[in-house]
């Protein structure tokens, strides 16, 4: 800076270097916030968000056959997000998604769970019930702790890291309205991760073979629900009451593959069905668009392994 003040000294240095100094600073400024690109994700893709915004995508309706949306057995949920040390414009586009996309008589309530995150997310309140677990206890312990919160006839769990389709509730809740020993769960499609395009996933069914390792088999599109051995817990919905006899979570587990494939096991042995309906897809988020440092990606892996 007192190269700065020197050359301002001198009126005909003053219009001669001026503009260049602004010029560097101007380049260095760039090449610092180059930097978060990385962490913060391509945020200018071209048609990135509805609206012209970057809060979330334009994505069609998957819906087959037509659910009546107001019938009255069809019961309001409680959706659950659990997150930690998430990246907020990821966060933000799911909760936008989870707002917009969903018929406000669908659900009771939206509840957060934060796994104490290493910074705080939010300064103002939140139209949504929020919880801080004040030290990690993992995803299983802080799904757990929702239950146990949770005021709605039906509960509904949703990765951080989902955009939900338009119409994507109704088919999950009509389906364990029908038949309340069900545990439903939509299909998981993707986003290309250079241009964000939309790519419908094929129908499958996921199945567990003798070395306990899940594998899906391709199966032909239909559009009504059909039932599948094995559940991924990205998003599912079930009976509160019934998740409750089932005994919930198994909070001893350690690994998240573990508690899909016991969770699996549990529904089907107690006289249960795990269904895949197509008429409700979400779109999972590939850690690679957003996380380019891979130490924060192995950590992102480690939390939420089934990714």
């Amino acid at each position: 800076m007192d190269v700065l003040a020197t050359v301002l000294n001198y009126t005909w240095l003053k219009y001669a270097v001026l503009p260049l100094w602004i010029l560097l600073m101007i380049l260095l400024l760039h090449r610092d916030l180059s930097r978060w690109d990385g962490l913060m994700g391509p945020l200018s893709h071209l048609g990135l968000g509805e609206n012209g915004t970057a809060s979330y995508l334009s994505v069609p309706s998957s819906e087959l056959v037509a659910y009546d949306e107001d019938s009255d057995e069809m019961r309001p949920a409680s959706i659950i997000l659990i997150f930690r040390n998430e990246q907020l414009v990821v966060l933000l586009r799911t909760l936008h998604s989870l707002v917009d996309r969903t018929p406000k008589h669908l659900y009771a309530e939206l509840i957060l769970v934060d796994d104490h995150s290493d910074t705080d997310f939010w300064d103002e309140p939140l139209s949504v019930t929020f919880f801080d677990t004040y030290k990690p206890v993992g995803l299983i312990k802080a799904r757990i702790l929702a239950c146990n919160e949770a005021k709605a006839d039906n509960l509904v769990f949703v990765d951080a890291q989902v955009e939900v389709t338009k119409g994507w509730l109704s088919p999950l809740l009509s389906t364990i309205s029908e038949q309340s020993l069900t545990l439903a769960t939509p299909v998981l499609d993707k986003l290309d991760e250079q241009t964000l395009a939309y790519h419908r996933s094929i129908e499958r069914r996921g199945v567990y073979d003798w070395s306990l390792r899940r594998r899906e088999a391709r199966r032909i599109l239909l559009p009504n629900p059909y039932e599948v051995a094995a559940v991924r817990t990205s998003v599912f919905a079930i009976r509160a009451l019934w998740f409750q006899d089932l005994s919930n979570f198994d909070k001893e587990l350690q690994g998240f593959g573990g508690a899909e494939l016991e969770l699996s096991f549990k529904v089907w042995r107690s006289g249960g069905r795990i269904v895949q309906v197509p008429c409700s897809r979400n779109l999972k988020r590939i850690v690679e668009l957003w996380i380019d440092n891979p130490v924060l990606k192995s950590e992102v892996y480690k939390y939420q392994p089934q990714i």
